[in-house]
């Protein structure tokens, strides 16, 4: 834990940073407001495009782009407990502002233009590919890791190299109907759009992507690539090998090649650095990932890496979990034992330390050896015809959870509480209900016992501004402006109590329709609850 003025003043210093972050001092502007506007100005061009061909943005595309009843992104930092001096990694959370929606479509159309030439996925593929090289006693392993890789980024490098692949690629069309210039028009407005609220103030970052924007590991990858690609192919001596997971690297050079490689790679581009660690040559080798790589004569050791940090703590056998959970946990842990280290010895050696560690936590060891068992079986096909997340409740979802599997309906637990969330949030929200979407409301007539149920996917404020509008105009849509009109009665719109939230559409319209169907007062029309909840509704 962190106390909170450290952590105040850890963001403050963050935030300080003029090159990466701009403070908007008159706060009578709402960025989120004009951000919108653009967003959807721009949008709503592109939809009307008109070259002869399919529209480059449909009727359902430009549903889920188009932007409303924003929120501004928030910014929080997250402690590097492994590094000196606990140094916070700023994030900002941009999961419902103006630009989110666009950012993900993005995603989808951009992710395909990696090369992956010197990335891996994991630590299972790392081990796999390493194992295959060697080691002479002129070379050494090397670790290169860009310093703040996400708000070290140049914007317009960024889409100078998005704008290449894009142009060469020939699959494009089987992803979208965007134009190359419309894809760029949208990424640029995102990456130059990135406005947070920290602590009642609005700041916009200037300078490199934003951690937390969908789109930014994406161009964060397009550019590590061109940078890793330009300075091996460039350099006289090439690296012997080039591994890269994001911002990590792990590479061999010649000793004597060392330091004027590090020069050259940081050549590149002035504003993407890269810092060097050299492997330990009293046998405790290099880390990466959760690898550490070591040598034994010429041949390349792999084994388990823990951080000092690391305390062998996991999910605690006792704790109120559903037992797929703990199998989960071993099952992890002994993969990861048998996967990564590259000798038979290691792989013993982990494997004991993964069992003494589980029994620490309190797993049975018949538990652990008939997890072990399954590892060696054939996985049975998931012939599933749906899918659904139940809440854990001990001794309920499991019995839900038998007569689902029956219908074929593949089930996950979601625990109701954990121990992150007892702790405060460092994340900035808007709390208030008024500003909340995904709701499902219910606004109580002040003159007698008429109820109105209601659900909407924007705010609470724009939808209560919607009824009264009804109600001053006469609309005879509105069940809430008939009954006002019909008895001259007021209903109470500043006391509007929130039932429910739901993100997903039809479990709000089923939200909705269980609560009216509950409450003999309710005036609303909602849809038909299924024959099989009446019994409960009428108990």
């Amino acid at each position: 834990m962190m106390d909170s003025d450290e952590y105040k003043e850890k963001v403050a210093v963050l935030l300080n940073d003029t090159k990466t972050y701009l403070k908007l001092t008159d706060k009578r502007l709402n960025p989120t407001t004009s951000v919108e506007k653009d967003l959807n100005k721009i949008l709503l061009n592109i939809k009307n495009e008109n070259n002869g061909t399919a529209p480059q943005i449909g009727p359902n595309l430009y549903r889920k782009l188009h932007c409303g009843n924003s929120t501004p992104a928030s910014f929080y930092g997250l402690p590097k407990i492994h590094k000196p001096g606990r140094p916070l990694r700023p994030i900002t959370s941009s999961i419902g502002s103006p630009t989110y929606a666009v950012s993900k479509y993005l995603v989808s159309v951009l992710s395909p233009l990696k090369k992956n030439t010197f990335t891996v996925q994991n630590s299972s593929v790392f081990t796999q590919q390493i194992k295959q090289h060697s080691i002479s006693s002129e070379e050494v392993m090397v670790s290169f890791d860009v310093k703040s890789l996400f708000t070290s980024i140049p914007v317009d490098l960024a889409l100078t190299i998005t704008k290449e692949r894009l142009q060469r690629d020939q699959n494009l069309a089987e992803r979208t109907n965007l134009s190359v210039d419309n894809i760029l028009r949208l990424s640029d407005f995102v990456l130059n759009h990135n406005y947070f609220k920290y602590d009642g103030d609005n700041y916009k970052q200037i300078f490199g992507c934003a951690m937390g924007s969908p789109i930014s590991p994406v161009l964060a990858d397009l550019v590590m690539e061109e940078i890793e690609e330009t300075a091996i192919s460039t350099f006289p001596n090439p690296p012997k090998w080039w591994f890269r997971y994001v911002d990590d690297s792990h590479s061999c050079i010649k000793k004597d090649q060392v330091d004027e490689f590090h020069k050259h790679l940081n050549s590149i581009n002035p504003n993407i650095q890269f810092t060097l660690e050299l492997e330990n040559t009293n046998g405790q080798g290099l880390p990466f990932l959760d690898t550490i790589t070591s040598r034994r004569g010429t041949e390349i050791h792999v084994d388990v890496y823990r951080k000092p940090t690391h305390t062998d703590r996991y999910l605690d056998f006792f704790s109120c979990h559903p037992l797929c959970h703990k199998r989960s946990v071993v099952n992890t842990l002994l993969k990861r034992a048998n996967n990564i280290p590259s000798t038979n010895k290691g792989r013993r050696e982990e494997t004991q330390r993964v069992k003494a560690v589980l029994r620490d936590n309190n797993y049975p060891m018949s538990f652990i050896r008939n997890c072990e068992r399954a590892l060696t079986k054939q996985p049975a096909e998931n012939n599933f015809n749906g899918f659904v997340v139940l809440p854990y409740v001990q001794g309920v979802s499991e019995k839900i959870s038998r007569i689902l599997k029956q219908q074929k309906v593949k089930v996950a637990y979601k625990p109701q509480q954990t121990i992150n969330s007892l702790f405060p949030r460092p994340k900035e929200r808007d709390d208030s209900d008024r500003q909340k979407s995904g709701i499902v409301y219910k606004i109580n007539c002040t003159q007698c016992n008429f109820v109105y149920y209601g659900q909407t996917e924007r705010s609470l404020k724009t939808r209560i501004a919607e009824h009264k509008k009804a109600v001053a105009s006469f609309d005879p849509n509105s069940k809430v402006a008939s009954h006002v009109h019909q008895f001259n009665h007021n209903m109470n719109f500043a006391n509007v109590k929130v039932v429910g939230f739901e993100s997903n559409y039809h479990e709000r319209l089923f939200l909705e329709a269980w609560h009216s169907t509950l409450d003999p007062n309710a005036g609303n029309d909602h849809i038909v609850l299924p024959e099989a909840y009446k019994g409960i509704t009428r108990a």
